[in-house]
């Protein structure tokens, strides 16, 4: 069973970790999908907000590239030698145990290659935050599917296909 986000829990506290993050993903049987992420740091001194839209996809690969680019932006943002704590948050259970290494990783391979150079930078405390539980949750939701939608619009505009 997968560590679920319980905000009662003095050591669930975002207070205790240097980062974080929130990530979800959106997927249709058009193929069309988004992901983002949120996060701040301890301090909230940075913050960030993502989007990204793709197509030919599906919404689990999705919810792993919210992850992946929320970790590429910690990475882009820390200081060189420290290893910090990312307490990462996702409505997604497979995945979180799949991260917590529960689970099997066996969807995406390519994915998963790419998590393991991020494992040897970060602490990752993978957490399930039931859908719609939080306001995280809520704003990663919307933005996951404003970037799915942001994408079919774009790529099924007339104006922007090509000949």
């Amino acid at each position: 069973m997968a560590r679920t986000y319980d905000p009662l829990n003095p050591d669930h506290s975002p207070l205790l970790r240097d980062w974080v993050v929130y990530t979800d993903g959106s997927g249709h049987k058009d193929g069309y999908g988004g992901c983002a992420a949120v996060g701040w740091n301890k301090g909230v001194t940075q913050t960030f907000q993502l989007m990204q839209g793709r197509n030919e996809t599906s919404t689990a690969r999705m919810e792993m590239e919210a992850l992946l680019m929320s970790l590429q932006w910690i990475a882009e943002h820390r200081e060189l030698n420290e290893r910090p704590c990312v307490w990462w948050l996702s409505d997604r259970q497979d995945l979180v145990m799949s991260v917590a290494k529960i689970c099997e990783r066996r969807k995406n391979p390519d994915l998963w290659y790419r998590l393991s150079y991020y494992e040897s930078m970060f602490d990752i405390h993978p957490y399930h935050a039931p859908r719609a539980t939080t306001k995280g949750n809520v704003l990663v939701d919307s933005l996951a599917g404003a970037g799915r939608k942001l994408i079919k619009n774009y790529l099924e505009n007339d104006e922007n296909k090509s000949e």
